[in-house]
């Protein structure tokens, strides 16, 4: 039975020969596969090694793991079981290591105004949510009197200027 061990955190521009003289060194190993990107042939930063028993996968996880690597730590752990959908070029690391996902950039969609004179299908709609008690800006404050609200604070403090500029009106007048 043969055991498969994630070599991972390497450098982008090492190769093949200098890996599988680092690993030969400590043990007999059956394979050593780096995984590359397609267009540059450069290392995505992990490769799998193949060895004959679970005794030498583990020491050789004891050995190299957190070793330093041309300035970097290594990370060399027994490899997740691939699924049969994936192809090797594809796998991904163990899910103990985070892996950054691309961010998709796009452009803000443009929808369409409505005219004015057309019937909208969902004005209905859009009045029961105008109206609904979860959008409204007043909260009733737990006193004696239920007709006493306190404004949203997003708006407390217009709210108060515009309460003292009519008060001045009144007032004034």
């Amino acid at each position: 039975m043969t055991v498969r061990i994630y070599v991972g955190n390497l450098p982008e521009d090492v190769e093949k020969q200098e890996l599988d003289t680092l690993f030969r060194e400590a043990q007999e190993i059956q394979s050593l596969k780096l995984i590359t990107n397609r267009k540059t042939n450069k290392c995505r930063g992990f490769g799998f090694i193949t060895v004959k028993t679970e005794e030498e996968a583990d020491s050789l996880v004891s050995r190299f793991n957190g070793q330093t690597f041309r300035e970097q730590a290594l990370k060399v752990e027994k490899a997740l079981p691939r699924t049969k959908d994936t192809p090797e070029t594809e796998e991904a690391p163990p899910a103990s290591e985070p892996v950054a996902k691309p961010v998709k950039a796009t452009a803000p969609v443009e929808r369409p105004t409505p005219r004015r004179d057309a019937p909208n299908r969902n004005s209905q709609r859009q009045q029961n949510r105008r109206k609904s008690p979860a959008q409204t800006t007043a909260t009733p404050v737990a006193t004696g009197n239920h007709e006493a609200t306190e404004p949203d604070p997003r708006w407390a403090d217009a709210l108060r200027q515009l309460k003292e500029r009519l008060a001045m009106q009144t007032t004034g007048s």
